[in-house]
């Protein structure tokens, strides 16, 4: 399936044009000259030469087979060794995880590496070759964990001469040869040599002596450049592309790149040669190996300069297999983290190679946060190589471990049947968020008139009827005056113009006949990305021959000789996108027209149109607009994708809470089957984003109160998986407040959580000094003794914990806002960051609080669970008797009896009948994200309950798990409530998706009262 997924990809893109043309060419050439004459002084090949081998087979087999140079068929032999290695590596990591694991999970970690977007994408969409090198590398260290040091020895000579970049591994070697005889290390060293030299002898007939040497010398020394689009700590400091002469703090580049080799080698050094076994808290002599392989070539990437986008490939297989050899979770959710990041920084790059834009913008939003995530990453995995190798040293103290304490941290783990259901129910919102999202394809050059009056006009080719004209604006209030003529002398009477909304088609009926139409701009600077004419009732665009600005007609013009740069051109040059009616499909809708206008604004550095929220939300737009293209699916993917995942996080949740599948699944369908997720999800605003992140910080504070309850006090006063889901929450919750404010609420419910824990400890200690009080007076100076120590402990824990929650969720969260104002740099600069993040607090503060205005659809606090007023979002132009609508608003079979559900676990918690963590949790997290809007005097609508929803849920499911623990029969009921659920669901689908049904059917089903307006 992996490879047959990369055939289709690897004949279906070119690839990056650069690479792609010189491995042809390199192909073309060693089957012509031979390996003899392949390196020449006049022909640039840059590459060792292990891999030219590789080229001269594949230039021998399309000389064979006769394949043209542009065929599909030589572009697939380009990409075929790397997509075979591809599955070579995910087979070694089988082959190693089946060791240590169940079949079932080393399957599961084969194709998390197999099935990899970031690998895919390197060797079948780009056809880059780093997965050959990966292999050799991951072989070579192998090799070396095995015992069979003189094989590795050989394997790492191989990687050298397949790239430069296997010389960062040379630690790796020299740690190896060191623990083994002299004489044994110099045999390895020496056959390394010879086949070294063998490799090379083809190539250096008729060479110098030692011109292999000048060869790596001119390979390492080219691209003089701090960071040539790696996203890393030089292109954080405004270094990409720029020379690497240019001096931070006084120093070069260059010099800091050699500074930082030798720390990380003295750090890999350190490790290894300090590591203790795994019985004592550090990594086994396997582990070794590939951890410090992973944090070579994740520092070397980082902190290096001449660092290319791709680079970093090494690290994800080498960083899977760590986790394999050490099986320590932070290693694999490490491997998830830099598999997102490479992926974003190789197919930024990518998108920009394929439009012929090789240097990135320094100062670029994307280019800014994934450098800083790979700063991070670096961080992390030497804190991590530290840590494993650090002794563990606690100190136990009691705990009342009473039923309910127990119950807020079960020791629970899913199991294979858990992940199944989380993949079904993925997969199947994938299917609903994703069907019908927006068309791929929209106009992106555009025309833009300097000055009021400018004009172009439109030559047919022929006469032609038109009746009806669709045009796509971008940004900008723009305003046209049109006129027809059939002899370029004679115009007739105007047709106006306007765009209402940007990234938008609107279409205007009229009766027109002529060869010419003259466009003149009533207004300047709006951007006209695409016209089409159309006759009367036609479905597909009448030929347009050519455009021309007005003021550039000639003799020459009209005999068709038309100037180079013709940027009117761009009003007809995207025929193809034009689609025979405006919708939602192809235009945006609501307040699209802010959030993803801003999205595209931050990608071209433009002064951004929505300043009313936090900017890591249109950064998230951006993300899907980078991938697809500024079209409807491009800046509604990422919002739907998060949307899409939601039901799972809600499972992986309720699975916490209730300790039971059956409970966790009826949470999560119910979270899948609710409307606003759908509506909301599949349009391009920010609240998805944030409802996202409220529901993990709540996950990982409930883990952390588990892990309190659960885990004996540490020396340091903190466990260690209490840091870890402390340090997560507050990371959710910073990422939350750089998308929108509601995540603040999120905050106050977080920080009464976190003190409730604290004060819970005292009250624990205090009911067991009570319990254990002694009956005998003589041995009470030792039982002081012993309180007091204990005391002592908890009080240092609680001093602790406070200062990892100022770290977690004010210092972290703050540095997150700031960072998510990054792409501001563009227009505000570096310098007034600090002073842009300021005046925007104070400006949204304002503009929230003084805001008066009126709307149709807006609704107050209370009326929103009772869904009194639905938010209608989007009416399309359907015929009469038929209705395409798209509506905001809750599914009644969950938003009602979640009102009664609510009210019975609140009244039960507050008589103390339920003692439960997650009780509490979940009934903090529904108080701090619903209550704070009656004190809000602005505009609200109902999507402002859209956070409230997955606590509404979980009450929902803790009476169903209650009911049917007491009732017999009361499953059945579950069932049939369930399945009112999916058929409200079903019946309503067509108007949360925009697809045209019945008006009739709407009537009639559908609208249940006066206040739910689905039509006109």
């Amino acid at each position: 399936m992996a490879f047959v997924l990369r055939s289709v990809l690897a004949v279906s893109t070119e690839g990056h044009p650069i690479d792609i043309g010189t491995f042809k060419a390199w192909a073309v050439r060693a089957s012509a000259v031979g390996l003899s004459g392949f390196y020449s002084v006049d022909v640039f090949a840059d590459y060792p030469p292990g891999y030219v081998y590789v080229f001269y087979l594949i230039g021998k087999i399309k000389d064979a087979l006769s394949l043209p140079d542009m065929s599909k068929s030589f572009l697939y032999l380009i990409k075929l060794p790397s997509m075979i290695t591809d599955i070579a590596a995910a087979h070694l990591v089988f082959l190693m995880a089946r060791r240590y694991f169940p079949i079932a999970v080393a399957v599961w970690l084969a194709l998390a590496y197999a099935l990899n977007p970031a690998v895919i994408v390197n060797s079948a969409v780009w056809g880059q070759v780093d997965s050959v090198f990966s292999l050799c590398v991951l072989l070579f260290i192998m090799l070396i964990t095995g015992g069979r040091l003189t094989a590795a020895v050989v394997v790492f000579a191989l990687s050298v001469l397949i790239k430069p970049q296997g010389l960062i591994f040379t630690p790796v070697l020299i740690f190896a040869l060191s623990r083994v005889p002299p004489k044994k290390a110099a045999i390895a060293v020496g056959l390394a040599v010879c086949v070294f030299i063998a490799a090379i002898v083809p190539f250096a007939i008729n060479k110098e002596l030692l011109w292999i040497v000048k060869h790596y010398h001119g390979t390492l020394s080219s691209y003089p450049y701090a960071s040539l689009n790696a996203f890393n700590l030089f292109a954080l400091l405004g270094g990409n592309f720029v020379p690497v002469t240019d001096r931070v703090l006084g120093i070069t580049y260059e010099a800091w790149g050699y500074v930082f080799i030798v720390l990380t080698v003295a750090f890999c050094a350190y490790i290894f040669y300090k590591k203790r076994d795994r019985d004592t808290g550090g990594i086994d002599t396997g582990g070794i190996y590939h951890l410090i392989a992973a944090i070579l070539i994740t520092a070397v990437f980082v902190t290096s300069a001449k660092m290319h986008e791709r680079y970093l490939f090494p690290a994800l297989v080498l960083l899977l297999v760590s986790y394999i050899r050490i099986r320590d979770k932070r290693l694999l959710y490490l491997y998830a983290f830099v598999s997102v990041t490479f992926f974003i920084n190789e197919t930024y790059v990518l998108y920009y190679g394929m439009k012929e834009l090789y240097h990135l913008n320094p100062y670029g939003g994307v280019l800014q946060l994934v450098s800083i995530a790979h700063v991070g990453c670096l961080v992390y995995i030497v804190k991590l190589g530290a840590d494993l190798n650090k002794p563990m040293t606690t100190v136990a103290i009691p705990v009342n471990e009473n039923p309910a304490s127990a119950q807020t941290s079960p020791q629970l783990k899913l199991a294979g049947k858990d992940y199944a259901a989380i993949t079904v129910i993925t997969i199947f919102n994938l299917v609903i968020m994703f069907y019908g999202l927006g068309s791929l394809k929209a106009p992106e050059t555009f025309w833009s008139a300097e000055d009021k009056g400018k004009s172009v006009y439109i030559d047919f080719g022929g006469q032609h009827s038109v009746g009806r004209v669709c045009f796509f604006g971008g940004i900008g209030e723009g305003h046209y005056e049109m006129r027809f003529s059939q002899d370029f002398q004679d115009w007739q009477a105007p047709v106006t113009l306007k765009q209402k909304a940007v990234f938008e088609w609107q279409c205007t009926d009229m009766k027109h006949k002529g060869r010419y139409v003259l466009l003149t701009a009533v207004t300047s600077g709006a951007m006209l990305n695409e016209i089409a004419f159309f006759e009367m009732d036609g479905q597909t665009p009448l030929p347009v021959k050519s455009a021309m600005p007005y003021e550039l007609i000639t003799s020459d013009a009209l005999a068709n000789k038309y100037p180079a740069n013709n940027l009117a051109n761009n009003l007809i040059d995207e025929q193809d996108t034009v689609p025979p009616l405006p919708s939602y499909t192809n235009s945006t809708y609501f307040d699209e027209i802010y959030h993803a206008r801003t999205a595209y604004e931050y990608l071209h550095g433009l002064t951004p149109y929505e300043t009313t929220h936090p900017p890591l939300g249109k950064v998230f737009i951006e993300a899907g607009i980078i991938i697809f293209g500024m079209n409807p699916f491009g800046w509604r993917f990422t919002g739907a994708l998060f949307a899409a995942f939601i039901p799972g996080i809600v499972y992986v949740f309720g699975y916490r809470l209730f300790g039971w599948m059956r409970y966790a699944m009826i949470a999560s369908v119910l979270m899948t089957f609710d409307f606003m997720r759908v509506a909301q999800g599949r349009m391009a605003t920010v609240d998805t984003y944030a409802v996202f992140c409220i529901i993990l910080m709540y996950y990982y504070m409930y883990r952390y109160w588990g892990s309190m309850t659960a885990s004996p006090l540490q020396t340091d006063g903190l466990a260690r998986d209490a840091r870890l889901y402390l340090g997560l929450s507050g990371l959710f919750f910073g990422l939350g407040v750089a998308v929108k404010w509601i995540s603040i609420y999120a905050g106050g419910g977080l920080a009464v959580i976190f003190f409730a824990s604290i004060i819970r400890r005292y009250i624990e200690f205090g009911n067991l000094s009570k319990t254990a009080a002694p009956r005998k007076k003589q041995r009470q100076p030792r039982i002081k003794q012993t309180a007091q120590i204990s005391i002592k402990h908890l009080h240092s824990a609680a001093v602790k914990a406070i200062q990892y929650a100022t770290l977690f969720f004010i210092l972290i969260p703050a540095v997150i806002y700031v960072l998510s104002y990054v792409p501001t740099v563009k227009y505000h600069g570096v310098a007034g960051l600090l002073s842009t993040v300021k005046q925007s607090q104070t400006d949204m503060y304002d503009y929230h609080k003084n805001l008066v205005a009126e709307h149709p659809f807006s609704s107050k606090w209370y009326e929103w669970p009772i869904i009194k007023k639905p938010l209608w979002l989007y009416n399309g132009s359907v015929p009469e008797d038929q209705v395409q609508s798209i509506v905001s608003m809750g599914n009644p079979a969950v938003w009602w009896l979640g009102i009664a559900t609510v009210a019975v676990v609140l009244g039960v918690a507050l008589a103390g009948k339920w003692a439960d963590a997650g009780v509490f949790v979940v009934l903090t997290g529904l108080c701090a994200q619903y209550l704070p809007w009656a004190a809000v005097p602005r505009l609200t609508f109902i999507y402002h309950f859209y956070a409230s929803v997955p606590f509404v849920i979980f009450c929902i499911t803790y009476v169903i798990k209650w009911l049917e623990e007491r009732k017999n029969g009361m499953r059945w009921l579950t069932y049939g409530y369930i399945t009112v659920t999916v058929l409200l669901f079903t019946a309503f689908y067509p108007i949360l998706t925009g697809i045209p049904v019945s008006k009739a059917y709407v009537k009639a089903a559908l609208r249940w009262f006066d206040g739910w307006t689905f039509y006109i």
